[in-house]
């Protein structure tokens, strides 16, 4: 009898079309604070169908906090196309776990494709 496990490859990049950039800077404070800017470019799933979209663009975001550890992110979502869906909540989460003991800077900058429907989580 055969007992092996059948492995099937896969690759996250798959789950969304979602385009996910780093930019890296330093504050004006001092030269060592670094900020990390992560840019998200496509269009976001409309209700239940953004559920991978915001997972992807959630572990894309901490996986750039983990690989370059910067004192505070700035997540550019400019150029990013946004209805309705609750559960893009989670990628303003990002960085919650990264200093236990303190709120985690984090910036958002939106754009003119998704504003008004942030606005609504925002303004509830």
């Amino acid at each position: 009898m055969n007992n092996s496990i059948k492995l099937e490859n896969i690759n996250p990049d798959t789950l969304s079309n979602i385009e996910v950039s780093y930019s890296i800077g330093h504050s004006r404070l001092t030269d060592y604070y670094e900020i990390l800017v992560i840019s998200y470019k496509g269009k976001y799933g409309f209700g239940s169908g953004g559920n991978d979209d915001a997972q992807y663009m959630y572990a894309k975001g901490e996986f750039g906090l983990n690989v370059y550890d910067p004192l505070g992110v700035v997540l550019n979502l400019t150029e990013l196309e946004y209805e309705w869906g609750d559960m893009i909540d989670m990628v303003f989460n990002i960085g919650d776990n990264h200093y236990r003991e303190l709120d985690f800077p984090l910036a958002l900058v939106v754009g003119y494709k998704c504003k008004e429907a942030l606005g609504t989580l925002f303004h509830t």
